[in-house]
């Protein structure tokens, strides 16, 4: 059991920051010290939370990823699904599959690059849970591989 927050740990409503129910974009994530998930939102700098990623089709997309990073995934609301790494892992922020109603149409602007040992491999794996390989690259010793997920999403595969 947790003890009641203080008045400096209350929204502008009164309402203890523990109490909350959960929103997608606030608050919450990993401490790096220990490892164990922070509840509520944190306060001072600017820190990753959530990674939004646009689809048509949660049934689509999610699976894919939940294959690819082994990760849990739970329906928010019919809006949002979110993908949460195992606490063990100690990632600092989650993923959210946001549904909008028109598809994707243009290069992503911003993406997510993945480190991986054996970079062949898991690109290999990922077409295989049906994913797609836009193009590989490097730069000196620095290489990525460009993937998209089913719905065309680009994400990277690196290894250095």
């Amino acid at each position: 059991m947790t003890e009641a927050a203080g008045p400096d740990e209350r929204d502008a409503g009164g309402q203890a920051l523990t109490d909350r129910p959960h929103d997608p974009h606030a608050g919450g994530g990993t401490d790096p010290q220990s490892g164990s998930r922070e509840e509520g939102p944190r306060r001072g700098r600017l820190h990753p939370h959530n990674v939004v990623i646009d689809v048509t089709d949660h049934d689509v997309v999610v699976p894919f990823w939940e294959a690819a990073l082994g990760w849990t995934s739970q329906r928010i609301n019919e809006q949002f699904v979110g993908l949460r790494a195992p606490a063990e892992e100690a990632v600092g922020f989650d993923i959210l599959f946001q549904k909008v109603p028109e598809p994707k149409t243009a290069k992503n602007r911003a993406h997510i690059d993945f480190d991986a040992e054996d970079m062949e491999a898991e690109v290999a794996r990922l077409v295989e849970l049906g994913g797609s390989v836009r193009g590989a690259h490097a730069l000196g010793a620095f290489r990525w591989t460009i993937v998209a997920d089913p719905e065309g999403n680009e994400f990277c595969v690196t290894i250095r």
